[in-house]
Protein backbone atom coordinates (compact mmCIF):
# COMPACT_ATOMS: atom_id res chain seq x y z
CA UNK A 1 0.00 0.00 0.00
CA UNK A 2 1.44 3.52 -0.75
CA UNK A 3 1.22 6.83 0.89
CA UNK A 4 -1.43 8.07 -1.70
CA UNK A 5 -3.32 4.96 -0.90
CA UNK A 6 -3.32 5.56 2.71
CA UNK A 7 -4.45 9.51 1.81
CA UNK A 8 -7.40 8.34 -0.67
CA UNK A 9 -8.35 6.08 2.46
CA UNK A 10 -8.15 8.83 4.56
CA UNK A 11 -6.03 7.32 7.17
CA UNK A 12 -3.43 9.56 6.44
CA UNK A 13 -4.54 13.25 6.73
CA UNK A 14 -3.22 16.67 6.94
CA UNK A 15 -4.33 18.82 9.91
CA UNK A 16 -4.52 22.60 9.19
CA UNK A 17 -3.33 25.31 11.72
CA UNK A 18 -6.64 26.23 12.53
CA UNK A 19 -7.29 22.42 13.18
CA UNK A 20 -4.52 21.74 15.31
CA UNK A 21 -5.82 24.16 18.52
CA UNK A 22 -9.03 21.77 18.53
CA UNK A 23 -7.12 18.22 18.27
CA UNK A 24 -5.38 16.44 20.43
CA UNK A 25 -1.90 15.32 18.75
CA UNK A 26 0.28 12.56 20.00
CA UNK A 27 3.66 12.14 18.98
CA UNK A 28 4.45 8.52 19.84
CA UNK A 29 2.02 5.84 19.84
CA UNK A 30 2.54 5.52 23.82
CA UNK A 31 0.79 8.92 24.32
CA UNK A 32 -1.98 8.23 22.93
CA UNK A 33 -5.27 8.65 25.05
CA UNK A 34 -8.89 8.42 24.58
CA UNK A 35 -9.38 12.50 23.99
CA UNK A 36 -6.37 12.25 21.08
CA UNK A 37 -7.60 12.58 17.60
CA UNK A 38 -4.65 12.48 16.00
CA UNK A 39 -1.19 10.38 15.74
CA UNK A 40 2.40 12.47 14.28
CA UNK A 41 4.16 10.44 11.39
CA UNK A 42 7.53 11.86 12.22
CA UNK A 43 8.27 13.71 14.81
CA UNK A 44 10.31 16.27 12.95
CA UNK A 45 7.57 17.14 11.02
CA UNK A 46 6.30 19.02 13.57
CA UNK A 47 8.56 21.74 12.37
CA UNK A 48 7.37 23.49 9.75
CA UNK A 49 8.91 22.88 6.56
CA UNK A 50 11.60 25.33 6.31
CA UNK A 51 12.51 24.49 9.69
CA UNK A 52 12.58 21.02 8.28
CA UNK A 53 15.13 21.43 6.01
CA UNK A 54 17.84 22.48 8.53
CA UNK A 55 20.68 19.46 8.69
CA UNK A 56 21.08 18.42 11.75
CA UNK A 57 18.87 21.02 13.22
CA UNK A 58 18.81 18.98 16.70
CA UNK A 59 22.43 19.70 17.09
CA UNK A 60 22.50 23.17 16.38
CA UNK A 61 22.25 26.36 19.35
CA UNK A 62 18.63 27.54 19.43
CA UNK A 63 19.69 31.05 17.71
CA UNK A 64 21.49 29.42 14.73
CA UNK A 65 18.13 27.40 13.62
CA UNK A 66 16.18 30.81 14.20
CA UNK A 67 18.57 32.37 11.95
CA UNK A 68 18.02 29.70 9.11
CA UNK A 69 14.42 29.70 9.67
CA UNK A 70 14.55 33.54 8.62
CA UNK A 71 16.64 32.80 5.77
CA UNK A 72 15.27 29.89 4.48
CA UNK A 73 11.80 31.60 4.68
CA UNK A 74 13.01 35.05 2.32
CA UNK A 75 14.86 32.03 -0.11
CA UNK A 76 11.19 30.58 -0.12
CA UNK A 77 9.07 33.39 -0.82
CA UNK A 78 5.24 33.57 -0.53
CA UNK A 79 2.72 33.04 -3.46
CA UNK A 80 -0.08 34.23 -1.60
CA UNK A 81 -1.34 35.41 1.83
CA UNK A 82 -4.69 34.48 3.25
Amino acid sequence: MSFEDLLHRGLVVYVDVNEVNDSHIALHEGQIESPTTHLEIELFITLDAVAGLIPYGYHNQSPCNAYQCAMGEQAIGAIAFN
